[in-house]
């Protein structure tokens, strides 16, 4: 009989395997439109992660994200002091 670690772990063909999911991040999901997502943009949406585009285009993103609502903080400023 072997005891090893890896055989206690070991699913029968007629048990469900749990799956968990890996990406926490795996967007939005509509069955009706599934197989055109994935045909077309190669899979489902997922939201941008600004820390893993190249440099240049990070920088735009953050002066994007950051800068619209500064700009709009400002109009509000000026407008009240007019």
């Amino acid at each position: 009989m072997n005891t090893n670690s890896k055989d206690s772990y070991k699913i029968h063909e007629t048990e469900r395997k749990m799956e968990v999911p890996v990406d926490s991040n795996s967007g939005y999901k509509d069955e009706k439109i599934r197989l055109i997502q994935q045909i077309e943009s190669g899979g489902l949406p997922k939201k941008i992660d600004l820390n893993h585009l190249p440099g240049p285009l990070k920088y735009v993103g953050y002066a994007i994200v950051f800068g619209i609502p500064v700009l709009f903080l400002i109009l509000i400023v000026v407008s009240f002091i007019k």
